[in-house]
């Protein structure tokens, strides 16, 4: 593990590790698990690393800058620091379970339709918040968009404009994965980033939601008649002027919440009810045959204490016979007893001793 400089840090010890949260490095940075103050969160780790001081406090203020924006469909950011020898910079920020991409290729059924809708509205409300606060978001992809719970999206990297601005220039047509999220005109010119441009990335992602294909560069996987094409192809169209601002995609999916939808969520709580009790019967089920098992158990030791009783209850008897045989001896008179009532004393005790022994020895057995 790497321990970043306490002095960059207001509120505690930053301890990165060498487990990255995603297989996917990006074209900026890393992503790392980390620990803060003993928090759990993730540490994106930029290339850029060749900044002067004048440059840093520059890429420090506009990360710091960020932190302030609060949105429940925002990947939340809390800190900044550098790490390494050669002071990269670092941004904290809360750490998800997924990315979408990770989250529609593992899903070996259709998602709902009530989901598809929740997803694709968390995505625009989130880029609309962007929008309105001044950022272009530059780099949408399926990758950049995490999962929290399987039922909430969150938008992150929306900072990538910041560090591209004062980093190394990436350009985004030697990665193909990005490729397919890009406008016409930024496969022209990758610097040209623009709301339009996010709008055309969004349609992507509609389409990726909507059809749970991955886009493949240079041929976008259009959706069927469905709910959401009217909406993908808008936001998919050549013309940057023809495609819809995130004032009226969030409208538009405003409108798919409708019978349908309700129906798709009451499905989705009655099956995950079901799954619920499938649960509950499960434990209960073994509840009860670890009831029976221990019933089982109790009975054999009641059985056992009854046996070890039984034995005592007779030892109990026979020491009370060697007793009263023992006093009827004359040990003050003087007068000796016969042979005959020493071996049957003796006898006696020697049973008597044998019988303790055993039962001595069964209750550790």
């Amino acid at each position: 593990m790497d321990r970043s400089s306490a002095k960059d840090l207001l509120f505690g010890e930053l301890v990165i590790s060498d487990k990255h949260v995603s297989t996917e490095t990006g074209a900026y940075g890393e992503v790392r698990r980390a620990t803060y103050g003993g928090l759990a969160c993730a540490a994106k780790i930029f290339y850029c690393s060749d900044s002067n001081k004048e440059e840093r406090v520059k890429i420090e203020f506009e990360l710091q800058a960020l932190n302030v924006f609060q949105h429940p469909n925002l990947v939340q950011c809390f800190n900044t620091a550098w790490y390494g020898e050669k002071e990269r910079p670092i941004l904290l920020m809360e750490l998800l379970d997924e990315s979408l991409l990770h989250f529609l290729n593992r899903k070996d059924c259709s998602i709902p339709y009530h989901l598809k809708v929740d997803l694709c509205k968390d995505i625009a409300l989130a880029i609309k918040f962007l929008h309105l606060n001044g950022i272009v978001h530059g780099n949408l992809t399926g990758n950049n968009v995490l999962i929290l719970k399987e039922v909430r999206a969150k938008v992150t990297d929306y900072w990538m404009t910041t560090i591209h601005r004062h980093g190394e220039k990436t350009d985004f047509t030697e990665l193909p994965e990005k490729v397919s999220y890009m406008a016409p005109e930024r496969m022209k010119d990758p610097q040209n980033v623009s709301v339009k441009s996010d709008s055309f990335s969004y349609g992507v992602i509609v389409s990726y939601i909507d059809t749970q294909s991955a886009p493949m560069p240079q041929k976008i996987v259009r959706p069927e008649q469905s709910p959401f094409t009217t909406i993908a192809c808008q936001c998919l169209s050549e013309e940057p002027d023809r495609r819809p601002i995130f004032d009226d995609i969030c409208m538009h999916l405003e409108n798919l919440i409708d019978s349908n939808y309700v129906a798709s969520a009451e499905e989705a709580q009655i099956s995950g009810a079901e799954v619920i009790r499938s649960q509950l019967e499960k434990q209960l089920q073994d509840t009860n045959i670890k009831q029976t098992e221990l019933q089982s158990m109790l009975k054999r030791m009641n059985d056992k204490v009854n046996h070890l009783q039984r034995d005592n209850d007779s030892l109990r008897i026979k020491l009370t016979e060697s007793l009263k045989v023992m006093e009827s001896c004359p040990e003050e008179s003087g007068q000796t007893e016969s042979p005959q009532v020493n071996k049957t004393n003796n006898s006696i005790l020697k049973n008597d001793t044998q019988i303790f022994n055993l039962t001595f020895l069964s209750q550790y057995h």
